[in-house]
């Protein structure tokens, strides 16, 4: 670890962008701003997270973060919450009336009659609750409500094991289910609200079945809609964004086109990339052919004062390489407004389909399946799902990706970032989601994505001559290579290599 100039680093850092809702404010932090809400509502938030805030009609809303218009680029974030609040006459209104929005955000809801809470499609900013004498709690973190309140951590031998695990490790230390490491601290799930006055959860969403698209107009309105987002993006913000081998960036790089020169395109280079990794030759080459300005940045230095805050802020960290990546954007960024594509996994990916649905069989998807704890918040989480995905028809497996793993994994990121920069995911819009949802499963997903492919050729077509992902083993050539070499692996194994590449060479080569 480099230890770089800490004059930077202080304590305005600390829990960055971060918030409490509660009975009363919290004294602790001085600096903090304070907005009370509704009849018993008290927002203590860092004076670096967006706060907005209206009233009308004896109903009030109270957004914490940000949003942006897919239909109308310029309009602000007052403009927006005047716009859900002009037709919206119940709760059920409201998160209707913000499906259109892209950003990362937290609206509250209060009128003479409930008071309610819910966050972004992919749950990018993430809501903590429990009800402690009977008084509801929320905050951007589990850990920092724990001190606040004095709660416990868990004494529980499954949870244990599961957070001791090889696959704990492996899945980025990604948490299964709506419970924390602490007594009665739960996350609200993607897609559900939080009801202020008796703090139980609900689903909102789906409501409805999807409208079935053909893929032409389904990329024709997705790429109207990303166009829109990004444009809105940098109408309000400096905006830097991310570029690679990959889809997501190329799809945003492709709605971006009419605003390029105000954009400053950056690519990460780790020290295991050299010129040649696909993430840094593939981006040059783009701005070689289309005059972008691409900045190549080195992702190696780190600073230990600022570790030390970061381990503070959030309750796990993802893994060290990304902790890398949000010091660089810190140092280097002067908080400019990232344009990622982080949430575009709620699209993309796509577990396989299981004939028998239960809690082992999910859990498996997620290599979970021996994990006791794992299967167990699994089976809670099924049980309250099922329903809504036979109803309205939406694949159980989408869903479960979406709140179980990607709800988890996506969200953790943006909370380590905060302590440097925002970044927004125009794939964080439910509208876009929906539309893309409504295109039968193979159009949407890897290795060639092709609703993607369609929005690049409406955008900018001269992009596709460019390789996407060459070297990818999701690449179908390069999925060849990945069978061969891991059934030589076997062969080798068992002791049988040699006898079948002799056999091989003599009846197939011969």
């Amino acid at each position: 670890m480099h230890s770089t100039d800490s004059s930077v680093i202080n304590n305005n850092l600390l829990y960055r962008r971060q918030y409490f809702i509660g009975p009363k404010f919290v004294d602790r932090f001085k600096s903090w701003n304070k907005i009370k809400v509704g009849k018993n509502l008290h927002i203590t938030a860092h004076p670096d997270l967006t706060i907005t805030t209206l009233k009308k009609s004896g109903a009030e809303l109270a957004l914490l973060g940000f949003m942006f218009d897919s239909k109308n680029y310029k309009k602000s974030i007052d403009d927006i919450l005047r716009d859900i609040a002009k037709d919206s006459k119940s709760f059920n209104d409201v998160t209707k009336a913000t499906y259109r929005y892209a950003g990362r955000w937290i609206l509250i809801y209060t009128s003479k009659k409930e008071a309610k809470i819910f966050n972004d499609p992919g749950g990018l900013r993430q809501v903590f609750y429990t009800d402690y004498d009977s008084n509801i709690w929320c905050s951007a973190q589990p850990h920092i409500l724990a001190e606040l309140l004095d709660i416990q951590e868990k004494q529980n031998k499954d949870l244990k094991e599961f957070l001791n695990s090889k696959q704990f490790s492996l899945s980025e230390n990604c948490w299964i289910g709506n419970g924390t490491l602490y007594q009665d601290i739960y996350h609200l799930y993607p897609n559900h609200y939080l009801d202020l006055e008796n703090c139980s959860f609900s689903r909102y969403w789906p409501n409805n079945n999807l409208e079935e698209l053909s893929i032409e107009k389904a990329a024709k309105n997705s790429s109207n809609m990303i166009t829109r987002l990004i444009k809105a993006a940098n109408y309000r913000h400096q905006i830097a964004q991310t570029l690679t081998a990959g889809w997501d960036t190329r799809v945003l790089l492709a709605a971006s086109k009419s605003i390029k020169n105000n954009i400053y395109y950056y690519v990460h280079q780790f020290s295991n990339m050299d010129d040649e990794h696909e993430d840094i030759s593939i981006p040059k080459e783009l701005s070689l052919q289309h005059n972008l300005n691409l900045n190549v940045i080195d992702c190696t230095e780190y600073n230990v004062e600022f570790d030390k805050i970061i381990n503070k802020n959030v309750s796990i960290i993802q893994s060290h390489t990304k902790k890398l990546q949000h010091y660089n954007y810190f140092s280097q960024f002067n908080n400019k407004l990232i344009i990622s594509g982080n949430a575009s996994p709620l699209i993309k990916e796509q577990l396989p389909n299981i004939d028998k649905i239960n809690a082992i069989n999910l859990a498996r998807l997620l290599h979970w399946h021996n994990s006791k704890h794992a299967v167990k918040e699994i089976r809670k989480w099924l049980e309250h799902s099922i329903n809504y995905s036979k109803k309205y028809n939406i694949n159980i497996e989408k869903l479960f990706y979406w709140e179980i793993r990607f709800g988890s994994w996506g969200p953790m990121f943006n909370s380590e970032l905060d302590i440097a920069v925002e970044e927004f995911s125009p794939y964080n819009c439910r509208n876009l989601i929906s539309t893309m949802l409504s295109v039968p499963m193979h159009y949407r997903t890897k290795p060639n994505v092709t609703i993607y492919s369609k929005i690049i050729s409406n955008l900018w077509p001269e992009l596709l001559n460019i390789p996407i992902n060459p070297n990818s083993y999701n690449n179908p050539v390069n999925m060849k290579k990945k069978i061969i070499l891991r059934t030589m692996k076997f062969l080798k194994k068992i002791g049988l290599y040699k006898v079948v590449r002799f056999f091989y060479r003599k009846l197939i080569l011969r």
